[in-house]
């Protein structure tokens, strides 16, 4: 349950089926997976792809840009023995026959095909049920693909809550989204830079205290900022990027200048960021 106390109002979880959850994460892509891009679904495979002999079909298929490696999702609605597995059946597969599977990707430019070829990495699994077993939890360990584990649960108003419960690497993640909300996302609208820039023109940060306003370019106290952007958001069913994520989106924005070690704001020394503001009305 969860308990939204600005509203009043209590949201029961809600049975969906591996079908709508695979719809949900599918339409959502880029927002819950944004270092990825989506090459396809219902991938089939065709030959000795399992164990037993069998032909098998892919969830989701995936790419990691920056590594140019395949990323294979497999879903289960319900705890599944055996979903670790079946991916790394998957993964095997793929790069058995990795030429004729990447050739076959009809929206992945020439370019991306051969940089993927020529590294021909173990691709990474991402799993989602809404629980998983302790063999699958522990066996991820002895593995050399990247692998991550995900638990969902899907609520009465349309919220889906994804965390990143166990994976072969130090870190941890928690999604929530409103699935109505978040059906694409446009990744410059929902940048970091845009929202200070938003936050400011609504008045919920004063020139001098959070922020620097000097020919063109704004300095900001990132902090501040994300402090500002979790109370503004909060109660409101959106996503909040963890703080990790603000910064690096800041740093990634093609306003960003630098990073100074030293800026005074409301009166105090501290750290800051600075940007160009071509582009942006929001004085003042």
């Amino acid at each position: 349950m969860i308990i939204d106390l600005s509203r009043k109002t209590l949201n029961a979880k809600k049975e969906i089926t591996e079908k709508e959850l695979q719809d949900l994460i599918v339409r959502n892509f880029e927002f819950i997976f944004p270092g990825l891009f989506l090459i396809d679904t219902e991938i089939v495979l065709k030959g000795d792809v399992r164990l037993s002999g069998m032909s098998g079909r892919i969830d989701i298929l995936g790419l990691d840009d920056k590594k140019e490696n395949i990323v294979v999702f497999e879903l289960k609605k319900m705890h599944c023995s055996n979903i670790l597995i079946q991916a790394i059946d998957y993964c095997d597969f793929i790069q058995e026959n990795i030429e004729s599977i990447v050739g076959s990707f009809s929206n992945v430019d020439s370019e991306t095909k051969k940089k993927i070829l020529k590294k021909n990495l173990p691709p990474e699994i991402i799993l989602i049920a809404n629980s998983f077993n302790h063999p699958a939890l522990n066996r991820i360990e002895k593995i050399t693909n990247k692998v991550e584990l995900y638990t969902y649960q899907f609520y009465d108003n349309s919220l889906l809550r994804m965390e990143l419960i166990r994976t072969n690497l130090p870190f941890r993640r928690l999604i929530e989204v409103k699935a109505e909300k978040f059906k694409s996302k446009n990744l410059e609208n929902h940048s970091a830079f845009r929202i200070i820039m938003e936050l400011i023109k609504l008045g919920y940060a004063r020139e001098g205290v959070q922020y620097l306003i000097a020919k063109e370019k704004i300095t900001i106290n990132p902090q501040s900022f994300f402090n500002k952007y979790i109370d503004f958001v909060s109660g409101r069913g959106e996503f909040p990027f963890s703080r990790t994520e603000f910064y690096s989106d800041l740093k990634m924005d093609s306003n960003f200048i630098q990073a100074k070690s030293s800026i005074r704001l409301n009166g105090k020394v501290t750290s800051g960021f600075e940007f160009k503001t071509s582009g942006y009305e929001f004085r003042l």
